[in-house]
């Protein structure tokens, strides 16, 4: 890993949205999960995105969830970070996402407007209004919606309020592109659970698998820097 610690160093999980009823987040049925996390030395989180849940659920009902989870892991771990996907269908509901659900984190996390593909330009100045939030942001590349070209990861990074990129691209040249063009405080992790070890080997400031919902020490040990990932990702492979 390079680079000073920031919001994507290290493993961040992208945390499973508990919920009390379909479609209802909760903070008190994540109680569990949160102090398991906790335990064994988590200390980053990414709210409404493990399961691409989070633009499915009522802007109305997030904040609430959001702020509970805030509360609780500030006290389990005063230290520790807590980001937040806002992604929707446009740049306005982005943001109304961003107002409503954001208090208390400490970046938001978000994708071009899905649905549709976007010009360049409609990417860049999406994530532009997004500063006006206050809060650093993440772009989250993904499969799933736009992705970001060289051309539009360059205009990104040239924004101050952009803090780095969640690339699940799965595409290596990109994401080497993108490590070589970060400026201190840009960060890039890798969200593809089938390049964690070799985007580590390239330079990647962090990783931020889902599957850390089910095995977080092993996503704590594949960045901690005394760790070979090669004897690592052998001891995995099927006899």
């Amino acid at each position: 890993m390079t680079g000073a610690a920031g919001l994507l160093s290290g493993a961040v999980v992208p945390l499973v949205t508990p919920m009390s009823a379909p479609g209802v987040p909760s903070a008190e049925a994540g109680e569990p999960l949160l102090a398991a996390m906790a335990s064994v030395g988590v200390r980053r989180l990414m709210l409404l995105g493990s399961n691409g849940e989070g633009p499915l659920i009522p802007a109305e009902v997030s904040g609430e969830f959001v702020a509970g989870v805030v509360k609780r892991w500030r006290e389990l771990v005063p230290a520790g970070t807590i980001l937040v996907n806002v992604t929707a269908p446009g740049t306005a509901e982005a943001e109304r996402r961003a107002d409503a659900a954001a208090a208390g984190a400490d970046a938001i996390v978000a994708s071009p407007p899905t649905f549709f593909k976007h010009r360049d330009d409609e990417v860049v100045a999406h994530f532009a209004a997004l500063g006006r939030h206050g809060l650093p942001v993440v772009a989250y590349n993904t499969p799933r919606s736009t992705l970001l070209t060289k051309a539009a990861a360059d205009s990104l990074v040239a924004m101050p309020h952009m803090a780095g990129v969640k690339d699940s691209s799965g595409d290596p040249d990109l994401l080497r592109y993108l490590l070589s063009i970060a400026r201190p405080g840009f960060e890039v992790s890798q969200g593809d659970e089938k390049q964690l070890a070799d985007a580590l080997r390239a330079g990647a400031h962090g990783i931020t698998p889902g599957i850390a919902n089910l095995a977080p020490g092993l996503a704590l040990e594949m960045v901690a820097p005394s760790t070979d990932l090669d004897q690592l990702s052998r001891s995995f492979r099927p006899p």
